[in-house]
């Protein structure tokens, strides 16, 4: 089976910024159960914990009155599930989870997609370890997640896509490909902020030719450890499992959600959902 969690909007947690994206998912998972929210039927095939109606993510009403916010998605591909098809359908229901917290008639401002095999420092210009035939199968690869993630940009109500952590070499053969192929170019490519003051000229030159904002993000590398997964997912176990008992899994994506009042930099809202699979509890 799988299980798909969702926090809501963490800032409600005594207003912290600084709550990491594990100690959320074990809070919304306490929630759930004290709650009793788990006694609703679901697909023995599937458990959904959806975020707490009194941690919004989005809600109009909300916000202060006639104040733009902006919605900023990204989504972390799984380290284990690599293939095309699996993360299209990491993808997907990814942009169907969070769809069902934020209206459809609320643009997503930016997708961003992430790959974990791809870091900054991974510099692939200067790698003798990858052949040439290598690079060009890894580049395929993201290419095609890229036209699919295109494809789904109007379907979810998306307005532009970004990456995180390319390269110059990297941002520059996506755009290369997105020119020849009539597919919307990335907008953003959000760089790890212990490497976004160092970046070379020639990087921020590409970036502002070709319209793409280079932006800082605070995310560690490793987003859900696998013990943390494992220790997750054991909390969701029925009451008759034994305490304790961790039963293994992957996550098959993870996403993090922020709200932000546009005109003023403010963040309204922060969450984060993923989804484990498979999972046995006994």
């Amino acid at each position: 089976m799988s299980v798909t969690i969702s926090t809501g909007n963490v800032l409600h947690l005594h207003g912290a910024r600084s709550v990491d994206p594990a100690s959320a998912l074990r809070h919304r998972i306490s929630q759930w159960k004290q709650q009793k929210q788990h006694g609703a039927s679901s697909p023995a095939e599937r458990l959904i914990i959806p975020p707490n109606p009194a941690e919004p993510l989005f809600v109009s009403a909300a916000a202060p009155a006639k104040k733009k916010t902006e919605v900023t998605v990204k989504i972390f591909f799984s380290p284990v599930r690599t293939a095309v098809a699996s993360r299209t359908n990491a993808l997907q229901h990814a942009l169907t989870q969070i769809r069902q917290s934020i209206p459809l008639s609320a643009p997503i401002a930016y997708l961003i997609l992430s790959f974990p095999e791809i870091t900054l420092v991974d510099n692939d210009e200067d790698d003798d370890e990858e052949t040439t035939t290598e690079v060009a199968s890894a580049l395929g690869e993201i290419f095609e997640i890229w036209t699919i993630a295109c494809k789904m940009a109007s379907t979810f109500n998306i307005q532009s896509l970004g990456v995180s952590d390319f390269s110059a070499s990297r941002l520059g053969a996506l755009i290369k490909f997105c020119k020849s192929s009539s597919f919307a170019s990335p907008v953003v490519n959000q760089i790890n902020i212990q490497d976004c003051c160092v970046l070379p000229p020639s990087f921020v030159r590409l970036a502002a030719e070709n319209g793409v904002k280079l932006s800082a993000h605070n995310d560690v590398l490793d987003v859900l450890p696998e013990e943390e997964a494992a220790a997750i997912v054991a909390r969701t176990a029925p009451a008759g499992d034994i305490e304790g008992k961790q039963p293994p899994s992957n996550w098959e994506w993870f996403m993090k959600t922020t709200t932000v009042l546009a005109d003023r930099g403010i963040v309204y809202a922060l969450g984060w959902s993923a989804e484990f699979a498979p999972v046995q509890y006994s």
